[in-house]
């Protein structure tokens, strides 16, 4: 599976226990905001189109797990709380299947190791 393609398939299993796309797109606007930082800054320091990033705030599509961890980092943020899996949230993971927790930690390994 491509690392894109997990990521969807990630945000999948999200959306089946409370979370959806729009999350994602909206704590990439508020932290943005939060930063004082343009989409066109975003666009600029991650490597994309400004029209990428509108697309990620308006959850018309979803950030490769490359850019999404450039956000986190540029964003002063967590991987965790783009995908709301903060603390508030921690519960969410109790409720997946064997499966999907094996897929999810292939994921975060992949993804540690772009770093």
């Amino acid at each position: 599976m491509l690392k894109h393609d997990k990521l969807f398939y990630y945000l999948f299993i999200m959306k089946n226990h409370g979370f959806s796309m729009d999350d994602l797109g909206r704590k990439i606007k508020q932290a943005r905001l939060r930063c004082g930082l343009t989409q066109e800054k975003v666009a600029e320091l991650v490597g994309v189109s400004r029209t990428a990033v509108s697309k990620w705030e308006s959850s018309e599509s979803v950030p490769t797990i490359q850019n999404l961890i450039l956000l986190s980092g540029l964003l002063h943020t967590s991987v965790d709380h783009l995908l709301g899996l903060d603390r508030k949230n921690r519960s969410i993971s109790m409720t997946l299947t064997p499966e999907a927790v094996s897929l999810l930690e292939k994921f975060v390994n992949e993804a540690v190791s772009i770093r």
